[in-house]
């Protein structure tokens, strides 16, 4: 059955629904809609909002659009001339423009020019002995943070990756944080990792694991590890999986069987599909992973505690949130879920309230 409205449901994980105190009222609430005439069959990879609430966003095979209310545009189109991109990999805002990182160093910057978007110049990162995959990015306080990715040649064939890398406004490297080591293949370079800032720290995320970095502002140095509480349906990637799943010297293997592992790992297990802060709260999308639940869950942390106060099923994959808003994509993420494809975001608005938290088991 598709279900085109959120489920607002308070659970506690193993205990079953724990209902809103008599006489509340509602804290996560559509308040409107977003609707235009196009279909899309690639899957979002990220997305920004701007000051003056224009939706940007990335989209495999469909290059960048831009939307609001009224209308949907190309912000930029898949190319290599004036004002087009290639290889895109995230988009985040950049004082009053917008940035957009490709998979090779650049990172083009683009104005309000009328009605559109025009480029103005590239930053390119300094990538030396390595390369990275940029999954998302952020500008805080005169500094780039680039989370993905980061294959160093001398170290990644023994299975050391890095996956946060600081630098400068001009893109001269400052450091990398957030080392991994692993005997399994994971595919790292297909994996969302998200990136948030929360007073003088910012926030990192993988797609694979519910385990917080934070990270500070000054010193550039991992303060804190948390790991998340997830409700029990959650269902993490097995460690052993693409090594189960593809198995190179077969003669079997091709580019199908491989994305075909690939959409089984991103549509079945409780990835996170994004992370975000508002209102204090510290807030995670995952997928059920689950033919009885909603698609996705939304998890609701208390900051700075990160302590789990509860949780809303919903079919619509989030994207992104400003000043209490929240923007999501009707049923999902194309290509990934069949449902999704026409371009209906719809906003929610989010107004917490001071109430005693829900503890997990």
């Amino acid at each position: 059955m598709r279900l085109r409205f959120l489920v607002l449901l308070m659970l506690c994980s193993g205990m079953g629904p724990c209902h809103p105190r008599p006489g509340a009222d509602p804290v996560f609430v559509k308040i409107d809609v977003w609707r235009h005439h196009q279909l899309f069959y690639g899957f979002f990879l990220n997305a920004t909002i701007t000051h003056d609430d224009e939706l940007i966003l990335l989209i495999h095979k469909h290059g960048i659009k831009a939307a609001d209310k009224n209308r949907l545009y190309d912000f930029a189109r898949i190319g290599n001339g004036p004002d087009e991109v290639n290889h895109s990999s995230s988009v985040c805002l950049y004082k009053d423009q917008v940035a957009e990182t490709e998979l090779y160093r650049k990172v083009q910057i683009f104005a309000k020019k009328g009605q559109g978007y025009k480029w103005e110049r590239n930053i390119w990162r300094q990538e030396q002995g390595c390369f990275q995959r940029v999954s998302s990015a952020r500008f805080i306080r005169n500094k780039w943070y680039f989370a993905g990715m980061e294959y160093d040649y001398e170290q990644s064939p023994k299975g050391v990756y890095y996956l946060l890398r600081i630098c400068e406004e001009n893109g001269k490297f400052i450091k990398r944080l957030v080392r991994r080591e692993y005997k399994e293949p994971r595919r790292l370079n297909l994996m969302g990792f998200y990136l948030a800032e929360y007073k003088r720290r910012v926030l990192f995320l993988g797609e694979d694991e519910p385990t917080v970095h934070e990270i500070s502002q000054d010193s550039l140095q991992v303060t804190r590890k948390v790991k998340l509480r997830v409700p029990g349906f959650f269902k993490p990637m097995p460690a052993d999986y693409y090594a189960r799943e593809i198995n190179r010297d077969s003669e079997n293997f091709s580019i199908p069987v491989f994305y075909r592992a690939l959409e089984r790992w991103k549509s079945t297990y409780s990835r996170i599909t994004n992370m975000l802060i508002e209102k204090g709260r510290f807030i995670i999308q995952i997928r059920t992973a689950s033919d009885d639940r909603p698609r996705f869950a939304l998890l609701f942390y208390h900051l700075p505690s990160f302590e789990f106060e509860k949780m809303i099923f919903t079919n619509d994959y989030l994207l992104t949130s400003r000043s209490g808003k929240f923007y999501m994509f009707q049923n999902g993420n194309p290509m990934i879920d069949e449902e999704a494809g026409e371009f209906i975001v719809n906003v929610y608005d989010y107004s917490p309230k001071e109430e005693p938290s829900i503890k997990t088991n």
